[in-house]
């Protein structure tokens, strides 16, 4: 899926489209769970991760802002649940 398509999926989103949630979950969880295992090591924690990361994303819709690059903007996300869950850890 190209970034003009993912817009479009996260400006129905914002506009309560559930089709279209879950047309983002299907599109892009994969890539999400990659990226969130290459930085835990963990299956089971990355899967949570991920989880929460579309959570997060359903929560914050609407302070994306349409036009911008979705799968960064979703990347990040990760990535910050990620750092939070290494750093709750480590202690």
């Amino acid at each position: 899926m190209n970034k003009r398509e993912l817009n479009v999926l996260m400006d129905k989103i914002q506009n309560g489209d559930e089709k279209a949630f879950e047309t983002l979950y299907n599109e892009t969880s994969k890539g999400v769970f990659s990226f969130a295992y290459s930085i835990v090591q963990n299956y089971q924690d990355a899967e949570d991760i991920m989880q929460d990361t579309y959570i997060k994303i359903r929560r914050f819709a609407q302070s994306y802002k349409v036009g911008s690059n979705v799968s960064a903007w979703i990347l990040q996300i990760t990535k910050n649940l990620c750092l939070d869950f290494l750093k709750k850890n480590n202690r």
